[in-house]
C-alpha cells in the first residue's frame, strides 16, 4: 500500500483487530510486488444479514472516498423495511477481472451455504463486473440497473450518432418502451419503432442496439426481467444512498485508515437500526 506509512500502519492494526472479532473476515489482496490491490471485509452481522436477505444483492463501486485512490465497493441486500444493508465491503485499486474474482471467491468461501441462495445481482452496465459475476455465480441472474441503462443510452445518443434533438427523443422513447414493456409483444413493438427510425438514415443506431443491448434484453426489459426475484430493485439507488451517507461523513481526501474506520461505523449504524436484524 502506498501513501502515509502511519496511516498504513493504523489500517493494518485496525484490520488485525477486526480479524480477532468472532465471525469477522478480512482478506488483503497483494500483487507480486507486495502492493495492496484490495481489501475485503465482512463482519458477523453482515453474514447474518446476507443469510436472511441475500437472495438479491446489489453491486456497485464508488470513488473519491480516500486519499490513495482505492475504489470502494459493496454487496447490498434489501432488508424487511426496504433499507439497503451492506453485507460485504471491499476496496480495490482497480476494478480488474483478477481482483474482482478474488473478492467474489472470498465471499463464497466465507459464506459457503448462503451464497448458493443468491438468485440475482443488480449492477450498472459494467462489462467486467457482469462477466466475472456470471463466471463466479453461474446459477444466478445478473440484472441491469434500469436508471443507469436509460442514462447511458441517452448519453450515447447525444455523442455517438450525430442525431438532432428530436431524433434523439425518438430513439430514447423507443428504448424506454422496450424497457418498460410488460409483454414480449410490447417489447417487439418498441423494437419495431426503433427499426423504422433506423431505416430513415440511422441504421448505425439499430446496429449498435442489436450488438450491445438486444442480446442482453432479459437483463433490463421488464417483460423478461420481472421473471426474476429482485427485491424490488430496478436500480442501484439503495447502494448509492449508502455511498452518499458515507461520503458526507468522510469529507474529502480522507486517509485510508479513517475511511475504513468510518465504513465499519456506518455498518454498525445500519445494522443496529430497528427492524434491520
Amino acid at each position: 500500500m502506498h501513501g502515509n506509512s502511519s496511516a498504513a500502519e493504523r489500517l493494518k492494526n485496525l484490520l488485525h483487530e477486526l480479524k480477532q472479532v468472532d465471525g469477522s473476515e478480512v482478506l488483503v489482496i497483494q500483487d507480486d510486488l507486495d502492493i495492496t490491490c484490495g481489501i475485503v471485509i465482512q463482519t458477523r452481522v453482515q453474514k447474518l444479514a446476507c443469510e436472511q436477505w441475500g437472495e438479491n444483492l446489489t453491486l456497485d463501486f464508488t470513488h473519491g472516498t480516500n486519499n490513495l485512490g482505492y475504489h470502494l465497493g459493496s454487496f447490498v441486500a434489501t432488508g424487511p423495511i426496504g433499507r439497503g444493508i451492506p453485507v460485504l465491503d471491499f476496496l480495490a485499486l482497480n476494478e480488474t477481472a483478477d481482483i474482482m474474482t478474488e473478492i467474489f471467491e472470498f465471499f463464497k468461501r466465507t459464506n459457503p451455504t448462503t451464497w448458493e441462495n443468491i438468485q440475482t445481482f443488480v449492477i450498472d452496465k459494467h462489462f467486467v463486473e457482469w462477466k466475472v459475476l456470471e463466471r463466479c455465480f453461474p446459477d444466478m441472474k445478473v440484472l441491469l440497473c434500469q436508471f443507469h441503462a436509460l442514462t447511458y443510452w441517452k448519453r450515447l445518443l447525444g455523442r455517438k450518432f450525430g442525431l438532432k434533438p428530436a431524433q434523439r427523443d425518438v430513439a430514447q422513447r423507443c428504448f424506454a418502451k422496450m424497457m418498460y414493456s410488460k409483454t414480449e409483444a410490447s417489447y417487439l413493438r418498441g423494437y419495431e419503432e426503433l427499426s423504422a427510425f433506423a431505416k430513415d438514415g440511422h441504421s448505425s443506431v439499430l446496429s449498435y442496439f442489436d450488438k450491445n443491448w438486444g442480446r442482453c434484453c432479459t437483463m433490463w426489459a421488464n417483460y423478461a426481467r420481472n421473471a426474476y426475484f429482485s427485491a424490488g430493485n430496478t436500480t442501484t439507488n439503495r447502494i448509492e444512498s449508502n455511498w452518499n451517507l458515507l461520503k458526507r461523513l468522510l469529507g474529502k481526501e480522507t486517509s485510508i485508515d479513517r475511511m475504513v474506520a468510518s465504513l465499519l461505523a456506518q455498518q454498525e449504524g445500519v445494522t443496529n437500526q430497528p427492524s434491520t436484524l
